[in-house]
């Protein structure tokens, strides 16, 4: 066994029954860069039988089996990142069977500092907490992320290169905390079945990283130290070997039925259905969905849109969201929950927008005197069905998914008398291939992708290929989206470039280029803000930490340039922002913007476009302490009107 006290590993010998030997490293003598890094030798950890792990998910690590389980404790401050030893010890285990990997923690903490709050599910805010990455690819291709936070909330979302995360999707898993008298601990469970997984016998190699919220210190700890000032983060977890986990065949079906009354209509409606869920192995998974219900789906939050631009609205029907990292083609599609300028913020770009399917019909072509109120135009479509597979050979990896909706009948009026209308459903189509080459250290990455939306009235066809690079060094990402639609308007191209150069820790310089005709179309599956654009953009961010009075500063420069193809400036700006962490965890926060003059082409609702003058917009903050129990934050700002 391997314990650790203070920062210096102390070996002691003891043999595991049921058990793989243990590997760790032996830290010895390094330097503070080389301690906080992954390393390049595995770990091993034990594994169990599971008549072994009989694991109470309580947050409390007071079962037999974690005595036996080493411990190690080499966090250091990523967040603000000084990479310094953490000062506080966090010893966290790993151990597993063949249902699962199980993850405890405890954290060292005075209990009058800790913080426990309570919020819905991914929610972001400041409290007590830990979170654990898996690299189940084991080359730092596609992964999970999993947090538990003091209170009860859980968090968890897939992880791609490098740190693209789709905080949609909610897995079934099961984690706890529990108050100490020394701080609190933790625990999560991860069944192998939730998990895609390269086929392998024998042995397999995956990743891992462990971070601690500590919120009263406003920081956050982690081992392996990767700081988001950092480029590389899954391709940098640490590595470490499982002995035979090949997760058994699984054959799981869901029938449900429903009944719904409208009292409005004194109508009932019934309905009955069911889900499959098959996985012959670790890499190929095989979905159904017969006559589904997404009655107890999350509802979207309420947005108030006053432009000619539409609302991008996430998924949150498991049956879509579960595989769906296959079909994402482009960092751009990451959903982005708040940050950046609320002024100037970018929707995702994304050639699989989900959220189509089962969707609001198109509109029927009924005679002129016909009235269908707009709430019988904006429900949803019933699905008929879908299937979606998804998998893995070798270095390329695979999806395709069917859906097909249901005709739908409108409730509407014709000269006063009842009316009814009805439209065909759609047909929805979609496969994707990528390549992946990770030899080098780093990411070489080649894919393909088709979509259809086949109907009586018109067919939308659209392909796509991208292409993603990672250098060696980890200081250089490239990704670059290639597209062509074919719908009943014509035929259009566009395409986008994306480069990052991180030269060092800190700081980071992000080009971007797009072009995209007059004549693309991907919105009748996909999602884009605008087509007949012609855009340049540029960002210089700076992130230090450590000074004597400030415990972190944040800079950042951007400039973006767009045209749509006449040549008319449509959307630019030169923005800079400023952002200080003192040492009471107080924040000071800036914002200048400048936008040129500039032409709207979509707000006169085809009356052509107007020139808007250019304007000014400036903003100061100031806000306590996120870690205490009343918060108090000014805002002061002033700005040109259009």
């Amino acid at each position: 066994m391997i314990a650790w006290f203070s920062r210096c590993p102390v070996i002691i010998l003891k043999s595991y029954p049921l058990t793989v030997p243990i590997l760790l490293l032996v830290l010895g003598v390094h330097s503070l860069a080389e301690a906080a890094d992954a390393t390049e030798l595995s770990f091993e950890f034990p594994k169990f039988a599971d008549n072994r792990a009989e694991i109470t998910v309580d947050g409390k690590l007071d079962e037999a089996v974690w005595s036996e389980v080493p411990a190690f404790d080499n966090m250091v401050v990523i967040d603000p990142d000084t990479m310094k030893p953490a000062q506080l010890h966090t010893q966290s285990r790993l151990f597993y069977t063949d249902e699962g990997l199980y993850v405890g923690i405890v954290s060292q903490q005075d209990p009058d500092t800790l913080i426990a709050r309570l919020s819905s599910r991914d929610q972001f805010i400041n409290r007590d907490g830990f979170e654990f990455t898996l690299d189940t690819s084991g080359e730092g291709l596609y992964g999970y992320q999993f947090g538990v936070n003091l209170g009860g909330t859980l968090m968890d979302s897939t992880v791609l290169p490098e740190r693209q995360l789709n905080r949609e999707w909610d897995g079934p898993w099961d984690g706890a905390t529990a108050l100490t008298g020394e701080g609190w601990s933790g625990e999560i469970f991860l069944p192998w079945s939730m998990m895609s997984m390269p086929d392998s016998s024998g042995s397999r190699s995956m990743g891992f990283y462990v971070s601690r919220r500590v919120a009263y210190l406003n920081e956050r700890w982690s081992w392996p130290a990767l700081p988001r000032t950092k480029s590389a983060f899954l391709s940098a977890l640490q590595p470490f070997l499982l002995q035979d986990v090949n997760p058994k065949r699984q054959f799981t079906f869901y029938p449900f039925g429903s009944a719904t009354y409208n009292n409005i209509k004194k109508e009932t409606d019934y309905k009955a259905g069911f889900d499959i869920f098959w996985r012959p192995s670790s890499n190929v998974q095989f979905t159904t969905s017969l006559n589904p219900d997404f009655g107890n789906v999350e509802s979207d939050d309420v947005v108030v849109n006053l432009t000619s631009f539409e609302t991008f609205f996430p998924e949150k029907r498991p049956f879509f969201l579960e595989g769906n990292e296959i079909f994402i083609t482009t960092p751009r599609a990451e959903v982005r929950r708040g940050g950046g300028s609320r002024r100037f913020r970018r929707e995702p770009t994304t050639l699989v927008n989900t959220r189509r399917i089962g969707g609001a019909p198109r509109e029927p072509d009924v005679p002129p005197d016909v009235d269908i109120p707009d709430l019988e135009l904006s429900r949803p479509s019933e699905l008929l069905g879908a299937a979606k597979v998804t998998g893995q050979k070798g270095k390329v990896r695979y999806g395709v998914l069917t859906a097909f909706e249901d005709d739908t009948t409108f409730t509407a009026t014709r000269n006063e008398l009842d009316y009814r209308a009805k439209q065909d459903g759609r047909n929805f189509g979609i496969a994707r291939a990528i390549y992946e080459d990770t030899s080098t250290g780093g990411r070489r990455a080649i894919g393909w992708i088709s979509t259809v939306v086949s109907h009586p009235e018109e067919d939308a066809v659209v392909h796509g290929v991208d292409a993603h690079y990672l250098s060696p060094d980890k200081r250089w990402l490239w990704d670059l989206q290639l597209m062509r639609s074919d719908v009943a308007e014509g035929t259009g191209t566009g395409g986008f470039i994306d480069a990052k150069f991180i030269p060092r820790r800190g700081i980071t310089h992000t080009v971007s280029f797009d072009y995209l005709d007059d004549k693309l179309d991907i919105s009748d599956l996909g999602f884009i803000r605008r087509n007949d654009s012609i855009n340049f953009r540029y960002a210089y961010m700076r992130n230090e930490s450590d000074f004597v009075r400030l415990k972190n500063r944040q800079l950042s420069w951007f400039l973006s340039q767009e045209y749509n193809t006449d040549g008319r400036a449509v959307r630019s700006g030169l923005f800079t922002r400023g952002r200080w962490t003192l040492a009471d965890n107080s924040r000071i926060s800036t914002e200048i913007n400048y936008f040129p003059d500039r032409w709207d082409d979509r707000n006169s609702d085809g009356s052509g476009s107007f020139r808007i003058k250019d304007r000014w917009i400036l903003a100061m903050g100031w806000s306590s302490d996120s870690a205490k129990k009343i918060r108090l934050e000014l805002d002061a700002g002033t700005q040109q009107e259009e």
